[in-house]
């Protein structure tokens, strides 16, 4: 093997492993991606988000939270077609019905999360970034 040859393939073998890498990480994404869309369709999805975000819970909040989130998730559904404004007193009831609960922090990521309620850029957790004007 020449001595300009050994560089060049280090250099094409870098290259091709970056990009083996790039493809298997760019898949992994996109299938954690479809998977996430793909549970906001199935019953339960708002209230399995939820726990999940509040972290490890003691059987009995989980279930007295369970049933709670539950119930208002059936009511939301029922009254999507009634407009924004009835969603909002259900949300604002389910999260001072949770209030008691919950740890300060465990309210503040849930109150995060569905505090906002239904919006034109997606309630429930759907918009990430805070809206600056917004409290």
């Amino acid at each position: 093997m020449s001595l300009q040859l050994k560089p060049s393939l280090i250099i094409i073998g870098t290259l091709l492993l970056g990009i083996l890498l790039g493809v298997v990480g760019s898949s992994a994404i996109m299938r954690s991606r479809f998977q996430q869309l793909q549970e906001f369709g199935q019953p339960h999805s708002i209230s399995s988000r939820i726990l999940r975000t509040l972290g490890p819970l003691d059987k009995a909040t989980e279930d007295s939270l369970r049933l709670i989130l539950d119930e208002s998730e059936e009511r939301m559904h029922e009254e999507m077609t009634c407009g924004r404004s009835r969603i909002r007193v259900i949300i604002d009831s389910t999260l001072l019905q949770m209030e008691p609960l919950l740890t300060e922090e465990q309210y503040a990521r849930v109150k995060d999360i569905i505090g906002r309620g239904p919006g034109p850029h997606g309630g429930m957790g759907m918009r990430r970034r805070p809206d600056p004007g917004r409290e």
